[in-house]
């Protein structure tokens, strides 16, 4: 049975309708391919099969080590800001990357898309929904934790480490939502948010069984569309200044914002389109 409501899109157009229309509780995110799943960077490792205490370990030598590459006055605080700067560099951890923005999810679905691949996907997660039925299993499940913010309908930095110490006692088979305290530069562009496996060795979208069934279709949602509609959609959102360069500010970022952009240029007709839809409204001679 399937985990989530399913919307199949034509054209960006229909995206775009959806993303003004949107709730605002709702988050995203972007595949360049809709046959993927729902994975976290530690189901696509098999890093749990030989290494069943690798988030302990990995997290000690991390901790040694970054002062040789980060000062201290921009060394990480909490255990959840550790783990999100080892993913940010490639290391499996069970932190899954949403956005509250329909346009940067959509940003990062079209970017690596190409013409081999049928369609991207976008999903969707009630944010909302989510942190009420994660309330529900914990208190059905005994599971005590102190949350601090129940009007974000997120859980924090402090609710992450006791996450990581429960799931070592026992099967916490749900997905929760949970959001930095602090934001350092890139988690404030890309305005992000995570979603968390309880259970590391079980994949992510397992998880979702904790949903009660009526409710699945509303807390889970895949849009997809055409991989085609790339070029209408990247110059779109290059009009919103959603592009590589301001997503991630460094110099990397800004080279691949060049690539896009100048392989997404503007076609003759597109051009002439624009000069006949200004002629109709009287915005041009």
């Amino acid at each position: 049975m399937k985990y989530f409501k399913h919307l199949k899109f034509k054209d960006w157009n229909d995206f775009k309708e959806l993303a003004e229309k949107s709730k605002i509780n709702w988050i995203y995110r972007g595949h360049s391919n809709s046959k993927w799943d729902l994975k976290s960077t530690l189901d696509r490792s098999n890093i749990n099969e030989n290494n069943i205490d690798y988030e302990e370990r990995v997290l000690i030598d991390f901790k040694r080590g970054i002062n040789l590459y980060i000062k201290d006055e921009f060394s990480p605080k909490t255990d959840l800001e550790y783990y999100s700067l080892l993913q940010h560099f490639g290391a499996p951890t069970r932190l899954l990357d949403f956005t509250k923005s329909p346009y940067i999810a959509a940003y990062f679905a079209f970017e690596k898309t190409n013409d081999k691949i049928k369609e991207i996907a976008i999903w969707i997660v009630d944010k909302i929904q989510l942190y009420g039925h994660c309330l529900n299993y914990f208190s059905k499940n005994k599971i005590n934790l102190e949350y601090n913010f129940p009007r974000t309908y997120n859980f924090n930095d402090n609710n992450y480490s006791e996450i990581i110490k429960e799931s070592k006692k026992r099967n916490l088979n749900c997905i929760i939502p949970i959001e930095p305290d602090r934001l350092n530069r890139r988690y404030y562009l890309q305005q992000s948010i995570f979603l968390v496996q309880g259970n590391p060795s079980l994949f992510f979208f397992k998880q979702s069984n904790f949903v009660p069934r009526d409710k699945i279709n509303y807390t889970f949602i895949k849009v997809t569309l055409p991989s085609s509609e790339k070029s209408k959609a990247i110059k779109d959102l290059q009009k919103m200044n959603i592009s590589r360069a301001t997503l991630f500010p460094d110099l990397a970022g800004y080279t691949e914002s060049l690539r896009l952009k100048y392989t997404n240029l503007t076609s003759i007709k597109e051009m002439s389109d624009s000069i006949d839809y200004s002629r109709s409204r009287n915005l041009e001679k």
